[in-house]
């Protein structure tokens, strides 16, 4: 759906397949936080193809799989 928020699209992905991978990408001022307290991967916008080659490169050989259970909760 168009009206999908990206933590939500992500969250139904993982729901499916566990063990998937998850980088989100935002150039919203904390928008890392908010995305990385999920337990998944970040890239802030704007950026570079070559940064986004490497950080793609980096999440595919990171051992962070699933959600962490260790972080603080924003979604409440």
């Amino acid at each position: 759906s168009p009206r999908l928020l990206g933590t939500k699209l992500a969250q139904a992905l993982k729901d499916r397949r566990p063990s998937m991978r998850i980088m989100l990408m935002s150039a919203y001022p904390g928008g890392e936080l908010l995305i990385l307290n999920y337990g998944w991967h970040f890239i802030a916008h704007p950026f570079l193809a070559e940064a986004l080659v490497g950080r793609i490169k980096e999440v595919l050989v990171s051992k962070r799989h699933s959600q962490g259970t260790d972080h603080f909760d924003t979604r409440k």
